[in-house]
């Protein structure tokens, strides 16, 4: 089994709802990393419904210890249920203090989100089409391949 080294934390938009789990970003992104040959795992801890509270809690088992990098993407459910930006903020910074004091680069994705948005969304308006996880995957390829490499993670060809 291949090392997993970048982990995509998030909601919904991460798990790939709507898609098929190859369409989601996170595949899109191993598939695209692969063929600049780095040899690694894209782990989608993505979960539908998720608020930044329970991508807390759950961060230690679904970050293993040979992450390298994290891609997070906090996604707007905390506003949809109801808690406030405080709380939001508050737990987003505490799973990025987490994650930067085991040496996890994180890497966030809501510019990459926002620049796929147009015409790029299911019927419900919030949820990515394929052709919409395809370009946040490419959008942030280099920011992700340049995280690896600056870790030593090389690429074998």
């Amino acid at each position: 089994m291949l090392p997993a080294y970048v982990v995509a934390l998030g909601a919904s938009n991460t798990a790939g709802y709507g898609v098929p789990c190859t369409a989601a970003y996170p595949s899109v992104l191993e598939t695209l990393l692969r063929a600049r040959g780095f040899e690694l795992r894209v782990t989608n801890a993505g979960i539908s419904g998720n608020r930044t509270g329970e991508m807390l809690a759950r961060l230690e088992a679904d970050v293993p210890a040979d992450t390298r990098v994290v891609i997070f993407q906090p996604g707007s459910n905390d506003v949809r249920r109801g808690i406030g930006e405080a709380v939001r903020e508050r737990n987003i910074n505490v799973v990025e203090e987490n994650l930067r004091s085991r040496s996890i680069t994180v890497v966030r994705v809501a510019a990459a989100f926002e620049a796929a948005r147009p015409g790029n969304l299911q019927g419900d308006g919030i949820h990515y089409t394929e052709r919409g996880h395809e370009l946040i995957a490419r959008s942030i390829l280099e920011q992700v391949a340049d995280a690896l490499v600056q870790l030593g993670v090389r690429p074998t060809h």
